[in-house]
C-alpha cells in the first residue's frame, strides 16, 4: 500500500490525531491542577502557622493568605479534579490508542484486515466509527483540525517497517523515556519525604527538650506537607507506572528479538507477531487507565 493515497486510512489517522491532542490537553490540565493543589496546600499550612507567630498586621496578612490557600484546596479537588474529569482524560487516551492500533494492524494487513482492499477499508471505517461513537459524549473536547494539516500516517508497508516505526519507537523510545521519568519522580518524592521526616523529627525533639513552644507548632505543619507530597506521588502513581512501563518495554523487546531469531517467517506468523505486539500495548493502555482512573486521593484532612 502507498501511504497517503488511502482516504479511509487518512480519515482514521486524522481522527486519531484529534483524540490524541484532546487527551494530551486533558492530561496537562490534570497535572497542573494537581501541582497547584499541592503548592496551595503547602503555602496554606506554612502561612497559617506563621501568622500565629507573627504579631500585628503581618501576622494577620499571613493568616488570611493561609486561610485562603487552605480554602482553595478542596475547591480545586471538587471543581477541577473530580473523578469524571480524570475518567474523561483516560477515555480520550484510550480511543486515541485504539485508533492507532487499528491503523498499524491495517497497514500490516493483520487480523482483522486480511481481506481485499474494499473489505479492509470497510472494516477499518466500521471499527473506527465504533470507538468514536462509544465515547461520543467527549466529542466536544476534540480540537477542530484542518485535515490537510494532519501529519501523514505512519510509513509502514510491511512488518519490517512496522518494527522500525512502532516497536522500536515504543520499546526504545517512549517506554524507555517514561521509565526514566518515573524513576526521577520516585526519587524526588522519596527524597522529599525523607527530608520532611527528618525535619519533623528534629523539630519535635527540639520542641520537646527546650522551653520554647514556637517550634512545636511547626511539627504538624511538616506532617501535613509530608502527607501532601505523599498523596501527590500517589496520584501520579510513579512507582506503579514505572513497573508497568518497564515490563511493557521488555515484552516488546522480547517479541522483536524472538521474531528476528526465527526469521524468515511466513505471512501468517508475521501477522500473529503484529497482533501480539498490539495486544501488549493494549494491555498496558488498559492497565494505565485503571491506575489513572482511580479516585483522586485529594488533600489531607
Amino acid at each position: 500500500m502507498t501511504v497517503g493515497t488511502d482516504p479511509t486510512l487518512e480519515l482514521t489517522w486524522h481522527a486519531q490525531r484529534r483524540w490524541s491532542l484532546a487527551a494530551s490537553a486533558a492530561k496537562t490540565s490534570v497535572q497542573r491542577w494537581r501541582l497547584a493543589r499541592l503548592v496551595l496546600g503547602v503555602i496554606g499550612a506554612v502561612a497559617a502557622t506563621a501568622g500565629t507567630q507573627v504579631g500585628g498586621d503581618p501576622g494577620k496578612a499571613l493568616s488570611l493568605v493561609g486561610a485562603l490557600c487552605v480554602g482553595l484546596v478542596p475547591l480545586i479537588t471538587s471543581l477541577r479534579l473530580p473523578p469524571a474529569r480524570i475518567e474523561a482524560w483516560t477515555r480520550l487516551r484510550s480511543v486515541s490508542e485504539a485508533l492507532k492500533s487499528e491503523v498499524y494492524l491495517y497497514l500490516t494487513v493483520s487480523a482483522p484486515y486480511a481481506g481485499g482492499t474494499a473489505e479492509r477499508r470497510a472494516e477499518l471505517s466500521a471499527r473506527s466509527r465504533r470507538y468514536e461513537e462509544e465515547a461520543g459524549e467527549l466529542a466536544a473536547l476534540l480540537p477542530q483540525l484542518d485535515p490537510s494539516a494532519t501529519p501523514a500516517p505512519p510509513a509502514v508497508h510491511d512488518v519490517d517497517s512496522y518494527v522500525r516505526e512502532r516497536i522500536d519507537r515504543q520499546a526504545d523510545g517512549y517506554y524507555r523515556d517514561q521509565v526514566l521519568r518515573m524513576r526521577r519522580g520516585v526519587a524526588r518524592i522519596r527524597f522529599a519525604e525523607f527530608v520532611l521526616a527528618v525535619t519533623g523529627m528534629a523539630l519535635a525533639i527540639v520542641a520537646g527538650t527546650s522551653d520554647t513552644q514556637r517550634l512545636g507548632a511547626w511539627v504538624p505543619v511538616v506532617t501535613t506537607v509530608s502527607v501532601s507530597v505523599m498523596l501527590y506521588g500517589y496520584g501520579v502513581r510513579y512507582q506503579e507506572n514505572l513497573i508497568s512501563f518497564a515490563r511493557t518495554a521488555e515484552q516488546l523487546r522480547r517479541l522483536r528479538d524472538d521474531r528476528s531469531a526465527r526469521m524468515p517467517l511466513d505471512p501468517a506468523e508475521e501477522a500473529r507477531f503484529v497482533e501480539r505486539c498490539e495486544n501488549v500495548v493494549s494491555i498496558e493502555t488498559q492497565g494505565w487507565m485503571a491506575r489513572a482512573a482511580l479516585a483522586d486521593p485529594g488533600p489531607p484532612q
